[in-house]
């Protein structure tokens, strides 16, 4: 999601099976959203009230959302942390692996 806000493609993300279900606005606003929730320093996310007005407005404004710490990327299946891009996600996909092995 992060890849496609930064080239302005969010709407990439939307899967075309919602169809009609939902106006592309809404859901762009939603995604928008979403990536403020997630930002490294908590203190930079958003509240829950200020969340509620932000989908509640008609405003188009929303604040710039900054890297969210870990940002995966499809074509190398692999991780990269917002403080070294070049880092590979090894210890992170093993600690994935092993947490999916637990369930």
């Amino acid at each position: 999601a992060w890849s496609l806000w930064r080239t302005g493609r969010l709407s990439d993300l939307i899967d075309p099976v919602l169809g009609e279900s939902a106006p592309t606005s809404r859901i762009l606003k939603c995604s928008h959203i979403g990536l403020l929730c997630v930002q490294e320093d908590p203190a930079s996310r958003p509240t829950m009230s200020a969340i509620i007005n932000m989908l509640e407005s008609d405003s188009p404004t929303l604040p710039t959302p900054r890297q969210p710490p870990l940002v995966f990327s499809n074509s190398s299946s692999s991780m990269t942390s917002a403080s070294d891009y070049s880092k590979s996600g090894s210890s992170n996909s093993q600690s994935l692996s092993r947490l999916k092995n637990s369930r």
